[in-house]
Order: structure tokens, then C-alpha cells, then sequence
């Protein structure tokens, strides 16, 4: 399961992450603080009261604004879903 173990807000709609599997890496939230759900990203005030919630599972911004760390470890490490989460069989 990926978890996040340190997140530290930089300039310019960036977020420094660190995972407990090793994995660093910067995202950038530019694209995505262009729409209304994630305007608040485009406050720097806003952005650095980034917290890591749900045992490392999630980052989020107060109680209305939360991005799971799988989506936020595809972006850092170009994985696909499918190199990270085990294949499951269809049960008929």
C-alpha cells in the first residue's frame, strides 16, 4: 500500500513528496488549480497548509480538498495503476 511520509508545499503550485517506499519527487498542481474544485491551490497560504491524513493515504487542505496518494505516486513515478496495484482474477 503506498503511503505518504513527508509532504512539504514549495512555490508555484508545487508539493514535495516523500513516500515510506523511497520514492521522492515534486507535483505540480498548476493544471489542476485551474479548475474550480482545486482553485484554492492557487493561494500559496492555501497550499502550504498541505497535511498528510488517512495514515498516509492522502494529502489534504482542511476538510474539503484531499488527493489519494496512489494518484499522487503515478505522477511522480510515471507508473501506470496497473504496475502498482496487483492484477485480480474475475470470479465467475
Amino acid at each position: 500500500m503506498i503511503r505518504i511520509a513527508q509532504a512539504e508545499a514549495l512555490e508555484a503550485f508545487k508539493v514535495k513528496l516523500a513516500f515510506e517506499n523511497g520514492v521522492v519527487g515534486t507535483v505540480d498542481f498548476s493544471e489542476l488549480a485551474a479548475s474550480p474544485l482545486f482553485g484554492p491551490l492557487k493561494n500559496y497560504e492555501f497550499l502550504e497548509g498541505v497535511c498528510i491524513v488517512r495514515d498516509g493515504r492522502a494529502l489534504a487542505w482542511g476538510e474539503d480538498l484531499e488527493i489519494c496518494a496512489d494518484s499522487l505516486f503515478m505522477r511522480i513515478s510515471g507508473k501506470k495503476p496497473e504496475e502498482i496495484f496487483p492484477k485480480t482474477e474475475a470470479t465467475v
